[in-house]
């Protein structure tokens, strides 16, 4: 045989045969692929929607990695942003109207191919929609200052003659979408619906980042709230209220207003009542970061999530003073309270409760046991009003939390009455030494020096 023939015959067979082999690189791109599909979560870093700085731009960074839950069978850009939307438009309702954008890094640029990021820590920023629904103004009043937007096409005469048009004109009403109609909503039809049932109030909303400690406006927003009571607290009645406005349309949401003699009782602990329902929101928002701080420790832990809520003052030139109310997400369901404000433990068999006494244990930990999540209730796993017990009830003359706040008394009771339960173990929590706690005071100090038994 020809030896010059056998030599070209190995080099194609090597050539074929080294083909084949995957790069280094890719190898290393496969498994971290693959290392995502089976844990079913990504690691995530979320961006600011704009560059800042001038020598080296970047996107600024928000708020701490987070690992988001990833259920597809691959893994692809379309997947990412799927996964992503969901998982930050539940926690940030300003995030409604945008759309997730993968970026390859904090310098950028946008990607649309798996291959051009590396997955093993996805960033992510929110950008607006083309043509979105909501304004401009709004978004820059919320998230992103420096932002410029693209401006909607203007309408055309023949378009906006059509929105003019009534069901007894001839358009072709069948193309446009018919508005959902919830089970109570269709519930209510059966009954008779009286005009005078509900009443119009245009309430100016604020929301609260943990984050930044900041307050956005959300300008004024109309709803309409039952007359009817849905429930009642011991400041609070709770109302059913819809509205038609951004972020609140389509849903039912829970609308809490003071009671008359409740504020007398916030003043006596030296609040007003615009402060204390503006603290009531930001409870809300250190309890929720608790919650997320204790699924960090173990994947393995359920994780309570509080309801979305806003602060809203009604505007009624009618009366004298504002009035302060909170806007909640509603919660269907029966409603379970597994914790109460005062800390006592009972001892239960059910799961929820074991799991709600291990976060208030952690909060207990977590924030150097100077605080503790009480009040701990909602339906499953997702929650609402809780309180805070501080280990000092007031600081520079100023009460802390809101009057649900039993202070030592509180962390007194919850530390003698505890008992670490296996959601403890699973988040490394040390039992409680029930000494120690026979030093606290079983009394509430107020500012003024006044004691509360």
């Amino acid at each position: 045989s020809n030896p010059d023939w056998a030599k070209i015959g190995a080099a194609a067979s090597k050539k074929r045969t080294s083909s084949k082999q995957p790069a280094k690189g890719k190898s290393q791109h496969s498994t971290k692929i693959a290392k995502i599909l089976s844990r079913e979560e990504l690691l995530i870093q979320r961006l600011g929607a704009e560059l800042t700085g001038i020598s080296k731009p970047k996107y600024s960074t928000i708020g701490a990695r987070e690992f988001v839950p990833y259920f597809h069978s691959s893994v692809t850009i379309e997947g990412i942003k799927e996964a992503c939307n969901k998982f930050f438009k539940e926690t940030d309702p300003a995030l409604k109207y945008l759309v997730c954008d993968v970026l390859a890094g904090v310098h950028g640029p946008s990607c649309t191919s798996i291959d051009q990021i590396d997955v093993s820590l996805i960033h992510v920023r929110f950008i607006q929609k083309p043509f979105s629904p909501i304004s401009s103004s709004f978004l820059t009043d919320t998230i992103y200052p420096e932002s410029k937007f693209r401006k909607e096409p203007e309408k055309s005469v023949s378009l906006m003659m059509r929105k003019k048009s009534t069901l007894g004109d001839d358009d072709d009403v069948s193309s446009k979408p018919t508005p959902s109609l919830s089970l109570t909503a269709m519930m209510r039809v059966g009954r008779k619906i009286n005009a005078e049932s509900t009443k119009h109030a245009s309430i100016s909303v604020k929301s609260f980042n943990l984050v930044d400690m900041k307050w956005t406006s959300h300008g004024s927003c109309s709803f309409q709230i039952d007359e009817k009571i849905l429930g009642t607290g011991g400041f609070r009645n709770a109302y059913s209220a819809t509205s038609q406005n951004g972020m609140f349309k389509n849903k039912t949401w829970v609308l809490k207003r003071y009671k008359t003699e409740a504020e007398q009782s916030v003043a006596e602990r030296q609040q007003s009542l615009e402060d204390h329902t503006k603290t009531s929101v930001q409870m809300v928002a250190l309890s929720n970061y608790f919650s997320s701080k204790l699924k960090e420790l173990n994947d393995n832990l359920p994780k309570f999530t509080y309801v979305k809520i806003f602060y809203g003052e009604i505007n009624d030139n009618d009366k004298e003073k504002k009035e302060y109310v909170t806007i909640e997400e509603k919660i269907d369901g029966s409603f379970v309270k597994y914790l109460n404000n005062d800390g006592c433990c009972r001892d239960s068999d059910d799961e929820l409760t074991k799991q709600a006494q291990s976060l208030a244990h952690f909060s207990f930990v977590l924030s150097q046991e100077k605080l503790l999540l009480t009040d701990i209730q909602g339906c499953g796993l997702k929650l609402s009003d809780p309180e805070i017990a501080s280990s000092v009830y007031h600081l520079n003359k100023e009460s802390l939390f809101c009057v649900g706040n039993f202070s030592r008394k509180a962390i007194k009771r919850f530390g003698m009455t505890h008992n670490c339960n296996k959601y403890c173990e699973m988040a490394g929590l040390q039992a409680l030494d029930k000494d120690h706690f026979n030093t606290y005071d079983d009394q509430v100090e107020l500012a003024d020096g006044s004691v509360i038994k």
